[in-house]
C-alpha cells in the first residue's frame, strides 16, 4: 500500500515492481521509452556508434552538464544525455529496453540528495548485469556516476571502455511492465552472443 500523503516521489517502487502495478506518471513508461527510442534511432541514423546514455535528474543533471560544458571538454560525443523526473524511477524494463535499442552503456548520475535512497536501483542494476552477462554480452554495461564535481564525472565518462552494444531493435514500446520486459529481453536473446 503507498500513501499518497507520505509519497515523495522518488518512483523507487515503481522501480522494483515487477508488476507494474506501483506506477510513475510523471512521464508515463511507454512515453520515457518512446522517446528513449527515438534518441537511440536518431543517434544511429546520424552515423553514431557505441551510445552511453547519461541518464540523470533535471535539477542536478542539467546543471553539472551544463558545468562540464563551459568549464571542461564537455561530454564525449558517444555520451547522450537523457533527463528524467527521478533517476530512482528506473527500473529493469528501462535498463533492458535501453540496452536492446542499441544503447552500448547506460550510466546513472546520482544527485547528492538521493545517495540514501539507492537500494532498489542497486538491485536493478545487478539484475540487468546478470542478464547482459548470461546472454554473453558481458558486465559493465550499467552503472551509477555518484560525483558531485563536474571534472570527475567528465572523466569517468571519457574513461569508460567502448563497448559494443547489442543489435539495435525497432519495436515499439506498447503494454504493461511485463510486456515491456518481454520485448526487450526477447530482442536480446535473439541477438545475444
Amino acid at each position: 500500500a503507498i500513501d499518497p500523503r507520505v509519497c515523495a516521489g522518488c518512483g523507487a517502487c515503481h522501480s522494483v515492481c515487477p508488476t507494474g502495478a506501483a506506477g510513475y506518471a510523471l512521464p508515463a513508461s511507454a512515453d520515457l521509452l518512446a522517446r528513449l527510442r527515438m534518441l537511440l534511432s536518431s543517434y544511429r541514423g546520424a552515423g553514431g556508434q557505441r551510445p552511453v546514455l547519461l541518464v540523470h535528474d533535471i535539477r542536478h543533471g542539467d546543471e553539472l552538464i551544463s558545468v562540464i560544458a563551459r568549464l571542461g571538454r564537455g561530454l564525449p560525443a558517444r555520451v547522450l544525455p537523457f533527463a528524467v523526473n527521478e533517476v530512482t524511477q528506473l527500473g529493469f524494463e528501462f535498463l533492458s529496453t535501453a540496452l536492446a535499442y542499441g544503447a552500448a552503456q547506460v550510466m546513472v548520475l546520482i544527485p547528492p540528495g538521493k545517495r540514501d535512497e539507492l537500494e532498489a536501483m542497486a538491485g536493478q542494476l545487478g539484475l540487468i548485469e546478470t542478464v547482459m552477462t548470461g546472454l554473453g554480452f558481458g558486465s559493465g554495461r550499467v552503472g551509477l556516476l555518484d560525483e558531485r564535481d563536474p571534472g570527475a564525472v567528465e572523466t569517468a565518462l571519457y574513461d569508460l571502455p567502448r563497448s559494443e552494444p547489442a543489435a539495435a531493435g525497432s519495436f515499439i514500446p506498447m503494454g504493461g511492465k511485463r510486456a515491456l520486459i518481454r520485448l526487450a529481453l526477447s530482442h536480446l536473446h535473439d541477438v545475444a552472443p
